[in-house]
């Protein structure tokens, strides 16, 4: 018995070992994450004013790492004769600021003004690259370190916009479509109720 828990626990070391190793070595494999709730987005073209599209989603940067750069791509079309404009979210700027942490929320906006023709926004200006999301971090470590440390780590996401011909008016910002939804239909249900 002593025998053969000795040799599961060999194998064990064999096996386990090599993947501690290059865990303590290489550090954190992803020190930056990504993920955006809702990369590609679908709105119609407003007929005036224009429509902000956020981007929400969650970030995570280890506490070993400092954010250095963060970027939005403004997402051209395949014939990168348009544009969106893209613009960082206030809550957002204040994590940035606060170096590394994780973040739940609005990251970015991107901006649709009235007579944006139909297409895919997705692409990098001059580029058929996707358009993206991106931060950089450094380790912490590289302030003392002579040989400048470990190289920055940059975590992506692509991102999209499919705008369509349906020309909309543009939408209010903070939900107030869904308040004055709700106050007119709480006011139908009123007029039906005093009718009765």
């Amino acid at each position: 018995m002593k025998k053969s828990l000795s040799l599961v626990a060999a194998l064990l070391a064999l096996v386990l070992l090599p993947a501690l190793a290059e865990a303590v070595l290489m550090g954190p494999s992803n020190p930056v994450t990504i993920t955006l709730d809702n990369p590609n987005q679908t709105v119609a073209a407003p007929s005036s004013g224009f429509l902000t599209l956020g981007f929400s989603g969650t970030i995570v940067v280890d506490p070993n790492y400092t954010m250095i750069f963060a970027g939005a791509d403004n997402p051209f079309n395949m014939s990168q004769t348009n544009s969106l404009t893209a613009s960082f979210d206030a809550a957002f700027l204040t994590f940035f600021g606060g170096g590394n942490g994780t973040y739940t929320g609005n990251i970015f906006d991107i901006t649709v003004p009235m007579g944006t023709p139909a297409d895919l926004y997705a692409f990098e200006e001059l580029s058929t690259n996707p358009s993206v999301f991106s931060i950089t971090a450094v380790p912490l470590s590289n302030a003392n370190s002579p040989d400048g440390g470990p190289p920055p780590f940059t975590a992506t996401a692509a991102f999209s916009v499919l705008v369509t011909s349906g020309s909309t008016n543009g939408v209010p910002e903070g939900g107030s479509s869904v308040v004055l939804l709700g106050l007119s239909v709480g006011g139908l249900l009123f007029a039906r109720r005093a009718l009765t």
